[in-house]
C-alpha cells in the first residue's frame, strides 16, 4: 500500500494484482471541507426502469411500459400523421411517466409509414396527462400498437450531474475535485459517486426517468446549462423501441422539456 499526499490531503492506492489495478481514495476530506454537503444539496432523486416481457404490460395502465395498449383519455382520438400527405393512425411505442408538475406520463407515438428511420418532429408525437388513476381511460380509441408489451421494474436512487457537466452547476465545486487530485479529478469524482451509490449505470438500466442525463453530447450540457430545457427521462435501450438497425449501441434517447413543450433527441452515451 503506498501513500500518497497531495494539496495536503491522503489518498490510498491499492494494486491487487499486475493486472488489475484498483484505485482508493480516503473520501474523509471531502466531509471536512463540506464538499460532501454541497455534493448531496444537487442531488435529485431518480427513478431507474428495467424493461422485461409480461402479458400484463399489454393491458392499458398509467405506469411505464413499451407496447401493448397505451392510456388514451376518454375525449382522445387516436392520433394521426402530421404530414397531409399521409394522415394515416400512428403506432404506439412506449409512455414514461415523470417528475414534471404539468403531467405526470407521456404517451409516445410514431407513424411507420413517414417514421423510414428519421427520427425528426413530424413523424412522432407525444400525449401528456395529468393522471392518477384509469377513471377517465378512454377504452373506445384504437390504433395500431405493438404487439410484444414490456413492463417497468422501478428502483428508486439519486443522481448527479456527471463529471463533464459539473462545472455548469457549480464551477467551484470542481474547481475543488481539481484541486484535491489534479492528475485524476474525474476518477476521484466518479469514486465518490460510486461508493455513495449516487451513479446509475446506464449500461444495466434501460430507463432514466428524472435526476440527471448521463450523456456526453452538446444536448447534456444544454439541458444543464439552459433553465429554458428540463431532463425528463433517458432511454438507453432505444433498440428495444426502434431494433438495432437505427439506434446503435452507444446511443440513447433523452426526453426534454422546452419551454413547456416535450421534445426528444438521440444523444451520444459517455
Amino acid at each position: 500500500m503506498v501513500q500518497i499526499k497531495q494539496n495536503n490531503r491522503t489518498y490510498r492506492e491499492t494494486k491487487e494484482t499486475p493486472s488489475v489495478a484498483h484505485t482508493h481514495y480516503d473520501l474523509s476530506p471531502l466531509y471536512d471541507d463540506g464538499i460532501h454537503r454541497a455534493l448531496i444539496g444537487l442531488s435529485h432523486q431518480t427513478e431507474c426502469i428495467s424493461f422485461s416481457k409480461n402479458l400484463s404490460a399489454f393491458l392499458p395502465s398509467i405506469d411505464t411500459k413499451i407496447g401493448g395498449m397505451p392510456y388514451v383519455d376518454v375525449s382522445d382520438e387516436w392520433p394521426r400523421c402530421k404530414h397531409d400527405f399521409c394522415q394515416q393512425q400512428m403506432r404506439f411505442k412506449f409512455q414514461t411517466t415523470t417528475d414534471l408538475n404539468t403531467h405526470n406520463l407521456l404517451c409516445f407515438y410514431i407513424c411507420d409509414r413517414c417514421f423510414n428511420n428519421q427520427f425528426h418532429s413530424n413523424t412522432w408525437t407525444v400525449r401528456a396527462y395529468q393522471v392518477n388513476s384509469m377513471q377517465r381511460y378512454g377504452a373506445n380509441s384504437h390504433g395500431h400498437i405493438d404487439l410484444r408489451a414490456f413492463e417497468g421494474k422501478v428502483q428508486t436512487s439519486y443522481s448527479l450531474p456527471a463529471w463533464e457537466t459539473l462545472s455548469l452547476h457549480d464551477h467551484d465545486l470542481q474547481s475543488s475535485f481539481r484541486m484535491m487530485e489534479p492528475s485524476s479529478p474525474e476518477a476521484l469524482y466518479r469514486y465518490f459517486l460510486h461508493e455513495h451509490q449516487v451513479q446509475v449505470d446506464i449500461d444495466q438500466v434501460d430507463l432514466i426517468i428524472g435526476g440527471y442525463p448521463c450523456c456526453e453530447s452538446a444536448l447534456g450540457q444544454q439541458l444543464s446549462l439552459n433553465k429554458h430545457h428540463r431532463f425528463v427521462a433517458q432511454l438507453n435501450n432505444c433498440s428495444i423501441l426502434f431494433g438495432n438497425d437505427f439506434c446503435q449501441a452507444n446511443q440513447s434517447l433523452i426526453i426534454f422539456c422546452r419551454n413547456s413543450k416535450i421534445e426528444i433527441s438521440l444523444s451520444q452515451k459517455p
